[in-house]
Order: C-alpha cells, then structure tokens, then sequence
C-alpha cells in the first residue's frame, strides 16, 4: 500500500506544467467596472470574477458584469484598453502567452485599427496570476529577425459562424475559440426574400426587465438599422437577452466595418468585428442581394 501511495506521489510530482497550471476569468461591466479570478473550474472562477466586479463599482450589480473571458490555461495574459473616434471605450484581453513579450507583441496587434483614437496594454498577468507592471519600453518596434515568420500568432478568443443557407443566412459570434451555445454572444440573420433581419443579443442590461418592448440602435457602414423587439429571460446569467427584427435593413452593410456599435436605451456595446474577416462581407452580399 505504502509503495502504492509512493507512485501516485511521484505521478503527480511529474504531471506536466500545464496539467497543474491555472485558468483565467474576467468579468466586466461596460464602462464601470471589472473583475478578475484564477481557478480551474470555469464556472466558479467566473461567478467569482462577476462578484468581484460587482463589489469593485458603487452601483455595480453582479448581473450587470458579463462573463468577457475564460482561459485556461492563462499563460501570460494581458489586458487592452481601447476608445473609438465615436467616444465608446471597452477593454479586451490576449491569454495564453508563453512570455510576458510575446503578450505584449499581442496588445500590438490588438491596437493595429484605424477607427482607434487610444489603444493600450493597462496591466499584465503572470501564469501564476501575479499582475506586473506593463513596461512600456518593450512596445517600441524593434528589428525584424529572420525568423519573423516564425513568431506565434495571436491567439484568438473569439470566435465567427458564417451559414450561407440562401433564404436565411447568418453571422453568429462566440465567445471562444469554436462553436458553442452557452457562450453564444451575437447572432444576425436575415430573410432576403422578405428584406427583413433579425437580431439576437445576449446578456443586455440588468436595467432591463423581462419581456420589455424596446428597440436597438445598430450603426454599421453605411448607416443605423433600428431592430424592434423584446427582452428575453435569462436566468442563467439573470440579465436579458434582446430579439429584434429589423424591416429596413438597406443600410445594414459590414463590409469594411472594423466594429459594430450596438444602443439600446442607455446600454451601449462595441463588438469588434477584426475576427469575422471577410464573412462580414459575404453576410452583407447575402442579405441584400
């Protein structure tokens, strides 16, 4: 028995780095406040980052913050602040870093868009979930190495569905790296024969109330397209979704569209729209062919 217990000492004490290595959770409530925890267990390393950003605001509910980032393991994670020339400023977040330069060379990346007016890394977070002070100096470009084309690429945290079905195609965004419905954010889809759309927004306001009537404000290239709608139960995340349907939708064009900016009452959200790539424009074709 003795050698037994003496082996799985020994297995455990040999587990890779990663098997023994801890997640990160951020919550965040637009324009108030935010919230971060590190565990191994998603859904309770989130909870906890929903009530610490809820505590960190003077009049934050924990149904206000929105689970904006699970990830595990965190590697080396950095936080991105970033405003738009129409005023908006949101934060967004690259994990998963071998090295606290290659996070940095990430934020880089993350402030490479023109509609930005200010974009930069605020605060970086060792594997261990230690916070560091972000050093500036090592922003600067520096010269380009023969192995260039070797470097890591961002990881992405996000990801874009695109269903090219004709009578009904649609855009929808999740918020990780593949298709997943409990982390459904946006969904778009349209009926061109019938020139409508309609809109799916996931965790809206807690200022909200269930089965509310209102409409959202949707500004895309060529203009704002009004959805109409109601707000739908959410018990889970105990904030609303919303479901609207638009009946103008000419002006609703993503092509070349670096964010979607999206108003509805006082609740404003910015989803950027980087990761879509050329689906945005492919949606766009479909819908208003």
């Amino acid at each position: 028995m003795k050698s037994l217990l003496s082996i799985a000492t020994l297995i455990i004490f040999l587990l890779p780095l990663q098997a023994r290595a801890t997640g990160i959770a951020i919550a965040e409530a637009p324009e108030q406040s935010f919230g971060v925890c590190f565990g191994d267990s998603s859904i309770n390393t989130l909870n906890c980052a929903r009530e610490k950003c809820a505590a960190a605001g003077e009049s934050t509910r924990k149904s206000d913050c929105l689970r904006v980032l699970w990830c595990f393991p965190m590697g080396w994670t950095v936080d991105v602040f970033k405003q738009n020339s129409e005023g908006l400023h949101w934060h967004e977040y690259s994990c998963g870093w071998s090295s606290k330069e290659k996070a940095l060379q990430a934020s880089k990346i993350k402030c490479n868009d023109d509609f930005l007016i200010e974009c930069s890394p605020v605060r970086i977070w060792t594997p261990k979930g230690e916070e560091q002070e972000v050093d500036f100096a090592s922003l600067q470009p520096s010269a380009p190495t023969q192995d260039a084309e070797k470097q890591e690429t961002p990881q992405i945290t996000e990801f874009w569905e695109l269903d090219t079905t004709p009578n009904r195609p649609s855009l929808t965004l999740y918020g990780g790296e593949e298709r997943n419905d409990e982390l459904l954010e946006l969904d778009l889809s349209c009926d061109p024969a019938n020139a409508t759309m309609t809109i799916l927004l996931r965790e809206t306001s807690e200022r909200f109330s269930d089965n509310e009537t209102m409409c959202a404000s949707v500004k895309t290239a060529k203009g704002a397209t009004r959805f109409c709608g109601t707000t739908i139960p959410n018990g889970l995340a105990g904030v609303p979704d919303f479901e609207g349907i638009a009946t103008e939708i000419g002006n609703f064009d993503l092509t070349g569209r670096k964010a979607l900016s999206i108003k509805m009452k006082e609740y404003t959200q910015t989803i950027s729209l980087a990761a879509a790539g050329e689906k945005t424009t492919t949606f766009t074709n479909l819908c208003l062919k």
